[in-house]
């Protein structure tokens, strides 16, 4: 364990596991989109500084209903 994984939540894969490639990992994340899903996972642009960005869409009308269930 390096020195600030756990302040930063950084989890390490166990010796002997194989990480997937990045491209991999970010078709995975993309193919999460869907019409009935309350997100979007889509491209960054240079402005954002980010490879992706997921962004939360509950201010669209077809998610005005959509509950997180109770509390």
């Amino acid at each position: 364990m390096r020195l600030f994984d756990k302040l930063t939540g950084t989890k390490r894969p166990n010796s002997g596991v194989t990480p997937f490639s990045a491209e991999s990992v970010r078709a995975a994340l993309l193919a999460l989109n869907g019409p009935n899903v309350p997100y979007l996972v889509r491209g960054g642009t240079s402005s954002e500084r980010a490879d992706l960005v997921a962004e939360w869409r509950i201010c669209e009308p077809a998610w005005h209903t959509f509950s997180p269930g109770p509390r």
